[in-house]
């Protein structure tokens, strides 16, 4: 995108007169979702408005319609690169959509992964490995995790296990030695 001589010439007058840019609720919020509704990021909206990261943040602080606006923006965008996959699925002669791209734009920007997010508030209450592998046996049986899931939180559990082994054998050899110490001081 190129900047254009009036916009470069607006952003330098302002650093040279040093004025701030003010903050207007019925100029800005519209910009906001306007850049976002299309798919823009903040850096967008940062441009055309003629702010720093830095001001636009203390906004968010002092102006709650912003934010509010700003976490409106967000899921805008977000819906917007979603919209994109079923337009493109449908043919269109001689256009390619890159998903590889898309992909990367929907994890880096969006947080999506390629596996979902599991949650099992249950699983903080366990205090024992055998609990643990109970409870993730109880979500699968109840079908909330699949096998793939499972074997990756068992894998996670045993691992757990081995260094509460590992600490508990370092305890106890420590405990062994200074029994030992204590026994060659007392002859």
């Amino acid at each position: 995108m190129a900047i254009s001589a009036d916009k470069v010439k607006s952003i330098a007058d302002k650093i040279i007169k040093k004025t701030a840019s003010k903050y207007k609720e019925e100029v800005h919020i519209p910009m906001l979702i306007e850049h976002f509704g299309a798919g823009g990021d903040l850096c967008h909206f940062l441009a055309d408005a003629e702010i720093t990261n830095f001001t636009f943040y203390n906004w968010l602080e002092v102006h709650p319609k912003m934010k509010q606006a700003y976490a409106i923006a967000k899921e805008l965008a977000y819906v917007h690169w979603l919209s994109l996959v079923p337009e493109q699925l449908q043919e269109k002669e001689g256009e390619k959509f890159n998903f590889n791209v898309w992909r990367t734009i929907m994890r880096n920007r969006f947080g999506t992964t390629e596996h979902r997010k599991i949650s099992i508030p249950e699983l903080k209450k366990c205090k024992t490995p055998e609990e643990r592998i109970q409870c993730i046996m109880n979500c699968i049986s109840d079908g909330e995790l699949t096998s793939q899931e499972a074997v990756g939180l068992s894998n996670v559990v045993m691992a757990s296990l081995r260094t509460d082994e590992y600490t508990n054998l370092v305890e106890r050899l420590e405990a062994a030695e200074n029994l030992l110490r204590e026994a060659v001081d007392v002859d």
